[in-house]
């Protein structure tokens, strides 16, 4: 039940959703993948309205996708499940989980970490900073 006190189907939709794209999938399977996913009704309900206008997101366009449609096609991909495509990241395009934001969209660590990455006053190497010197 919701706080408004209807009953939330946010599950049954992203399942919809799951099942038109013809995965391959047995229903239990698909539910276990939601639930571990998304294991939150607030997470679900997200999903499931994210996922309605456009379910391309699971296809290999996910890269403005929560980190929960992100989990999602990370464990739909583990499970060989047919037509998931987990996104590459869109600075480097290697296709590598997107755990990160930067810029409104997900993205690799390399990339998370990559403005970050300065020349090293002393040794001229782009590194990441550690500490600084005041001179």
């Amino acid at each position: 039940m919701t706080r408004t006190g209807e009953d939330d189907n946010s599950v049954e939709a992203v399942l919809a959703i799951l099942r038109g794209l013809g995965t391959g999938l047995e229903e239990e399977a698909l539910v276990g993948t939601v639930t571990r996913a998304m294991p939150e009704p607030f997470q679900q309900r997200k999903a499931a309205a994210a996922l309605a206008p456009d379910p391309r997101v699971l296809t290999g366009e996910g890269t403005c996708s929560s980190p929960g449609i992100v989990r999602l096609i990370d464990i739909l991909v583990g499970e060989s499940a047919r037509g998931i495509a987990a996104p590459p990241c869109p600075y480097c395009g290697v296709v590598t989980p997107l755990k990160f934001g930067r810029g409104g969209v997900r993205c690799c660590r390399r990339c998370y970490d990559s403005p970050r990455r300065v020349q090293c006053s002393q040794c001229g190497r782009v590194q990441d900073v550690s500490t600084r010197h005041q001179a």
